[in-house]
């Protein structure tokens, strides 16, 4: 038992009794223990207890071993999962209301993981079947916009009523729009237009006087930005109206919040 124990101190002596931990049946095929999805991309397996959670802007960049080493099949049900456990954990933060970090959390997720370079990299059929089986709620919504980021054209019709709700927020409703965008379906662009010209939708910023210094508040309206973006690329592809075309200068996306709104 002696020169058991002496055989076993030391640097080796630690290395075989973390093997010794590890479960019989993974150590005999040689396999790590398998991760979550919210686990392996360093987010919490659970809601934090104390510390606000904090949001990663690299959690799923396009350069990492994300779109490297994974499958689409892979990549896309991360996504889907990594939105799942948003919605069900909103992120938190100190300075924020929830529910506003909370959107801009989902708002992130959209911008890297839709990206254009991004999305094709998404498998279109796990998506798709995300959107037939996840349950109606916020969770489903996002997963819509994702399979419209990337290229399912049979959203255009779920993607137009999300856009047009003024009760969903403004920061992802944005979203929708840049989707309708990427379908390229001439059906939407009257909608894109009206919704650039009109939609309510704004988010409050402030910026220093130019001469004073002081804090000049500022609305930002992210939905009629993006339904701007989503006719310039109708206009470079030559799909824009000229009725159209000749209005865009009119659309403000930012500027004094009117009294009425």
């Amino acid at each position: 038992m002696q020169q058991l124990q002496a055989k076993v101190t030391g640097p080796w002596g630690v290395i075989l009794a973390g093997l010794l931990l590890l479960p019989a049946g993974l150590r005999a095929q040689g396999k790590p223990v398998p991760k979550t999805a919210p686990e392996e991309l360093g987010l919490f397996p659970k809601p934090p207890e104390c510390e606000p959670r904090r949001f990663r802007r690299d959690w799923l960049a396009p350069a990492t071993a994300f779109n490297k080493h994974r499958t689409p099949v892979q990549r896309a049900q991360t996504a889907i999962d990594c939105i799942v456990y948003e919605v069900r954990y909103p992120s938190e933060g100190k300075f924020n209301r929830l529910a506003n970090n909370h959107h801009k959390t989902l708002e992130w997720m959209l911008l890297y993981v839709g990206a254009e370079e991004n999305a094709r990299a998404l498998d279109p059929g796990t998506l798709r079947r995300a959107v037939a089986t996840l349950p109606a709620g916020e969770a489903r919504d996002v997963v819509l916009i994702l399979c419209g980021l990337g290229g399912a054209a049979e959203m255009r019709g779920p993607l137009s009523a999300y856009l047009t709700d003024l009760s969903r927020p403004g920061l992802l409703r944005g979203h929708a729009a840049e989707a309708l965008g990427r379908l390229q379906s001439p059906q939407s662009i009257d909608l894109l237009f009206q919704v650039a010209l009109t939609d309510p939708a704004w988010e409050e910023r402030t910026t220093p006087h130019p001469r004073t210094g002081a804090t000049i508040p500022i609305a930002s309206y992210p939905v009629r930005w993006h339904a701007l973006q989503a006719l310039r690329a109708y206009e470079r592809d030559n799909l824009l109206p000229e009725r159209v075309k000749a209005r865009l200068d009119e659309i403000r996306t930012s500027g004094p919040r009117p009294a009425e709104e």
